[in-house]
């Protein structure tokens, strides 16, 4: 058997008390009854029935008085036995050599599987039951039947609309206080009903300041980097009128000033500078340039 033919399914029709049921088998391996829940029929699992129809028989159908499973007669009341009746009755025609089947089911189908392991345990090998309305097992048992009363009611008096926005109200944690109290009390609970109390905002995080730097040092232009000034060097004067702030013509380069007298500047250490005629130069003689004459052959220039 190829892939397409353990995909496609191979549609059926089974007659049962009250109804007809149809019915869509895939796949082949052991016998899976997967049960719609709600107002679903067969076609809420051809997806996931395709993924299993490589190691199972995947049987899903159409519950009596949905979709293609017709009423024999008007409409009477569905009780979870009458479902797992029809259930047991599939199990037997797909699975004639009597080996046990899987059984899924989901929400209102999941009671219905419960109740088909309850009354035929031989049947199955194992039952999934996914959110059984199972209102007996809850802390308040009475809620929930009291919701599934007013949803029957709903649907007999106005039609299926009402029914599911009375369900969808009964989904809501206040639909118990409601229902219970009717006039004028009901508009007064709900006017005193305590409301939700405000959420304590979150602290604010504190922002780190940032840490002061130093200011940055201020860049010269573009290729042009600051260079300290360079010192210029001390230079001897080359003459007495060139250090006159700082030598007085009453000094000698040989002299000191007297005791008691304070110099306006240091006195000059170097020794008196020879002229070109051999005789020391002093203070207040007019500055001649010198020039230096050649030595004798091989030694250093003169004087």
């Amino acid at each position: 058997m190829t892939t397409t033919d353990r995909t496609a399914p191979r549609t059926g029709l089974l007659t049962v008390d009250g109804a007809t049921l149809h019915h869509e088998v895939r796949g082949e391996g052991p016998l899976l009854v997967m049960m719609p829940g709600g107002s679903a029929d067969a076609g809420i699992y051809d997806a996931i029935a395709a993924d299993l129809a490589d190691r199972w028989t995947v049987a899903t159908f159409d519950p009596r008085g949905y979709s293609r499973s017709p009423l024999d007669g008007p409409v009477t009341e569905q009780l979870p036995a009458t479902h797992a009746d029809d259930i047991v009755r599939l199990i037997e025609v797909l699975s004639p050599d009597g080996a046990p089947a899987a059984l899924f089911g989901s929400s209102s189908s999941a009671v219905v599987a419960l109740d088909v392991l309850t009354r035929h345990p031989g049947r199955v090998s194992r039952v999934v039951a996914h959110e059984p309305p199972v209102v007996e097992l809850l802390p308040d048992p009475e809620a929930g039947r009291a919701l599934f009363a007013a949803v029957r009611e709903s649907f007999r008096r106005d039609g299926v609309a009402a029914a599911m926005t009375t369900m969808a109200e009964g989904l809501t944690p206040a639909w118990g206080e409601d229902r219970a109290t009717s006039g004028p009390a009901a508009v007064e609970a709900g006017s005193t009903a305590r409301e939700p109390e405000p959420m304590a905002p979150e602290p604010e995080r504190a922002i780190p300041e940032p840490e002061p730097t130093a200011p940055a040092r201020p860049e010269g232009p573009k290729g042009c980097r600051r260079r300290r000034p360079r010192r210029c060097p001390r230079r001897r004067p080359r003459s007495s009128a060139a250090c006159t702030p700082t030598c007085p013509s009453s000094w000698s380069t040989s002299s000191a000033p007297s005791a008691g007298t304070p110099p306006t500047s240091r006195p000059s250490r170097l020794p008196p500078r020879a002229s070109s005629s051999g005789s020391a130069m002093t203070p207040g003689a007019p500055a001649r340039r010198r020039r230096r004459s050649a030595g004798p052959a091989g030694g250093r220039p003169g004087g």
